[in-house]
């Protein structure tokens, strides 16, 4: 019995150090560099200064005005639909999933009573097939108002599990003349071959720390 329990340890040693030799470390920080910084600009347009919009009257709906072209092009994106691909290019299914349905789906909460997407696509058509304007909710509130910097060069692996990768990076948060080092944690999942983050990687001032 003591040999075959042994056994199982031995290969289970094995096993494992097997599954760690097939990480490439210092490939998996470059991408979790290149992914973050792709987050960057996605948090920015869906909880911070977003996509500025023209006080256009005679296209206003409501709370709601055209996206500026000027905006848009900043961000690479014309329609939507082309948010949403950078959205997945970045993040998993499972997290994109849920910033769309806060960035563009109507709803009601307990507490905060109706909820107005941020955004949503205006067509040409009845059809819903050529796209006209983004439309954008001029009442919407920033949360993400602080200036971060975020120091690439600590990022840093945790450690492995399965198909998931969980890093930190370390980041130099200012709000008015004070700035915090905060370090944000963060994780990759493998969807198809490809890495993609699938928790938030911004960070705010924590006025509790000061």
């Amino acid at each position: 019995m003591k040999k075959i329990v042994c056994l199982i340890l031995t290969l289970s040693l094995i096993f494992t150090l097997a599954s760690c030799a097939n990480h490439d470390d210092s490939a998996v920080i470059e991408e979790a560099k290149r992914l973050i910084e792709k987050s960057i600009v996605l948090n920015e347009i869906y909880w911070g200064e977003g996509i500025a919009y023209l006080e256009d009257y005679s296209y206003s709906e409501g709370y709601y005005f055209p996206a500026s072209a000027i905006s848009l092009k900043k961000y690479g994106i014309e329609t939507l639909n082309d948010l949403k691909n950078l959205t997945l290019e970045t993040f998993s299914a499972d997290y994109a999933e849920s910033i769309f349905k806060g960035a563009f789906l109507e709803y009601n909460t307990e507490m905060s009573g109706y909820v107005f997407p941020r955004y949503y696509q205006k067509y040409d058509d009845a059809e819903g097939k050529e796209p006209k304007f983004i439309m954008v909710y001029s009442n919407f509130e920033p949360f993400l108002n602080d200036t971060v910097e975020y120091l690439y060069d600590t990022v840093k692996i945790e450690r492995y599990k399965g198909k998931a990768v969980f890093l930190s990076i370390e980041a130099n948060v200012t709000r008015g003349e004070k700035t915090q080092k905060r370090t944000v944690s963060f994780k990759l999942i493998k969807e198809k071959d490809e890495y993609k983050i699938d928790t938030p990687t911004y960070i705010t001032y924590n006025d509790v720390q000061e």
